[in-house]
């Protein structure tokens, strides 16, 4: 593959979420090795382990109860059918120190997802999705070995994406501790009466919907540190701080297609879901199989958020920095050169 699959120009909407699909069609198995294979295996591994470190007791599955009460229509008796089939915790040292352990690996496990295994499957995928729009199409193998390389580069960058999270997280909770402050405050001081407890609600909806707006904006700031760390070679908190500078030049347009592409994913997965707990009803399987099947499919879906991250920071490029232009010379010397005789 050597000529671009898509035009170099700015993109709408429509073309972001059909050049997205088209990626991730044509691309397929080398996104499955990093999507399913890397992520999802991890998830299903981290999931197994946090169930065998479980005390006695713990994540019992509802399911024979729930389809037993389906067939009989007994529903009555349900709580009490569910709650023989679930053995009493014993308390003492050793439900303790397996709880611990539950809670050791459950933490332990999701650490080293988001420090290591997130930032080498986003940056795997964001580079066969960069690479494929410049042309070239990468199998699952190379993938894997350029995206190792710079494997610790991503790491430090997605540790860099965390640590501003924290921040805004940290501001997100003292905003919600100050409202709360004021609604004991008004409490307390004896002015909460009916006409009061209209305002709060009233205020609180409209407090939920801003800190919600400022947490996709936030969000959508560092929609580009992977395909920037990639792409440009750009990492660490450099990576975070160059695509704050590309996002804020575009941010409504990002935001609102980062807001269609999740409610995309989400719907598709919801969708999934949905029909394997119909079928788990209608033939039932072990809740563990449900969960593995979920995490397959959150595996599958995922990787569409990425690709449409890649694209849009290329659409945004060309609109804000004459990338298109920046492609067409580049090409053009190629084509110089390649068309020069031979000595």
């Amino acid at each position: 593959m050597n000529q671009r699959p898509f035009p170099v120009k700015p993109m709408s909407v429509g073309n972001i979420l059909d050049y997205t699909f088209r990626v991730y069609r044509n691309n397929f198995t080398a996104i499955l090795a990093f999507s399913a294979l890397v992520g999802g295996v991890f998830s299903i591994l981290a999931l197994i382990l946090t169930k065998l470190a479980a005390p006695p007791g713990a994540g019992i599955d509802p399911w024979p109860s729930i389809i037993e009460g389906l067939k009989s229509r007994d529903f009555e008796n349900f709580v009490e059918h569910f709650a023989r089939q679930t053995p009493e915790p014993t308390a003492g040292p050793g439900f303790f120190m397996r709880s611990m352990l539950m809670t050791i690996v459950s933490y332990g496990t999701s650490i080293i997802s988001y420090v290591f295994i997130y930032p080498f499957v986003q940056g795997g995928i964001t580079n066969i999705a960069q690479k494929y729009y410049h042309g070239s199409k990468l199998n699952a193998a190379v993938a894997f070995r350029q995206t190792w390389k710079d494997f610790w580069k991503l790491v430090l960058t997605g540790l860099s994406v965390i640590v501003c999270s924290i921040g805004f997280g940290i501001i997100y909770i003292v905003f919600i501790m100050i409202f709360v402050a004021i609604i004991m405050a008004v409490s307390i001081g004896g002015l909460f009466h009916e006409g009061m407890a209209v305002i709060l609600i009233i205020g609180f909806i409209l407090f939920f919907l801003i800190i919600l707006s400022v947490a996709g904006v936030f969000f959508s700031f560092i929609t580009f540190v992977y395909p920037v760390a990639v792409t440009e070679k750009t990492y660490h908190f450099n990576a975070v701080g160059r695509s704050f500078k590309l996002v804020a030049k575009k941010l409504w347009e990002v935001l609102g297609i980062n807001i269609l592409v999740y409610l995309l994913v989400y719907i598709v997965i919801g969708a999934i879901t949905g029909l394997a707990l119909i079928a788990a009803v209608l033939s039932p399987v072990d809740i563990m199989f449900q969960q593995v099947i979920t995490l397959l499919i959150s595996a599958l879906a995922t990787p569409i958020i990425y690709i449409a991250a890649a694209i849009l920071y290329f659409d945004v490029r060309i609109r804000v920095e004459g990338y298109d232009l920046e492609l067409m010379s580049d090409d053009l010397e190629r084509n110089e050169t390649w068309e020069q005789p031979q000595a």
